[in-house]
C-alpha cells in the first residue's frame, strides 16, 4: 500500500477546506442571530440564506461521502478523500457549535427584552389593580400608566402582542397574556411569553424551551 507523504505546505493546503467547513457555519449562524436581534434586523433574510445553505450542504454531503469512501481505495485519490471526509466531519461540528452560539445570542437577547419589558408589565398590573380588570389593549395604558406603548427593541419582532383574558382563558387562571412572536421566516409557532401568575405548566401543548427571568420561550408546535 502506498504511504501518504505529508509536507508542511501540503498539510496547510489540506487544512483550508477543513477549517472553512468548521468556521463558516459558526460565523454565519452568529451573524444571522445578531441580525435578527438587532433593532433594525428582519430575521427573514438571514433565515432564508441559512436555509438555502443548509439544504445545499445536505444535498452535497451524501454524494461527497460516497465518492470519498470510494476514493480511499485508490492511492492517487486517498489524500483528497481523507480531506473530504474530514471536511464533512468539520461541517457537522461547525453546525453544532453554530447552533450553540446562536442559542447563546438568542438567550442574551431575550434576557434583555425581559428587562426592558418590566415598565410595561408594571403598567398593566397598575391598571388592573386600579380598575379591577386588565386593560382591553395596551393603548388603554396611555398616558395614565405609561407615556407610550414601547416597542420590543427587536427589529424582527418589533411589537408586543397583548390579550385580555377576562371572559375566557386557555392560559389557566391568568387574566392576561403578553408575548413577542417570532418573525415570519423563523421556526414556526415559537413565542416569548409572559403570564402574570408565572404558572407556565398551563401551556399544555408544545413545550417550554427556556425559562428566562419571569418569561418563557415557548415552542407551540
Amino acid at each position: 500500500m502506498q504511504e501518504l507523504k505529508f509536507t508542511w505546505s501540503k498539510l496547510a493546503l489540506c487544512s483550508v477546506p477543513i477549517v472553512l467547513c468548521l468556521t463558516l457555519p459558526m460565523v454565519l449562524m452568529y451573524l444571522f442571530a445578531l441580525e435578527a436581534a438587532s433593532p433594525r434586523g428582519t430575521g427573514s433574510l438571514g433565515f432564508l440564506l441559512f436555509a438555502v445553505l443548509s439544504i445545499s450542504t445536505c444535498l452535497l454531503i451524501l454524494p461527497a461521502f460516497i465518492l470519498s469512501c470510494v476514493g480511499l481505495a485508490y492511492p492517487r485519490w486517498r489524500l483528497h478523500a481523507l480531506v473530504c471526509l474530514a471536511s464533512i466531519a468539520s461541517l457537522f461540528v461547525g453546525y453544532l457549535a453554530g447552533g450553540s452560539i446562536s442559542n447563546h445570542v438568542q438567550k442574551a437577547t431575550l434576557t434583555r427584552l425581559a428587562e426592558r419589558s418590566k415598565p410595561l408589565i408594571a403598567a398593566i398590573k397598575s391598571y388592573e389593580q386600579k380598575n379591577g380588570q386588565p386593560p382591553d389593549s395596551l393603548d388603554a395604558l396611555v398616558p395614565e400608566f405609561i407615556s407610550k406603548v414601547p416597542a420590543t427593541g427587536i427589529g424582527a419582532s418589533p411589537d408586543y402582542q397583548y390579550q385580555s383574558l377576562t371572559n375566557s382563558s386557555s392560559y389557566g387562571n391568568n387574566r392576561w397574556v403578553l408575548q413577542v412572536n417570532e418573525p415570519a421566516g423563523a421556526p414556526p409557532f415559537t413565542t416569548f411569553i409572559y403570564l402574570p401568575l408565572q404558572d407556565y405548566s398551563v401551556l399544555t401543548y408544545g413545550f417550554v424551551v427556556w425559562r428566562i427571568s419571569d418569561w418563557a420561550y415557548w415552542h407551540q408546535g
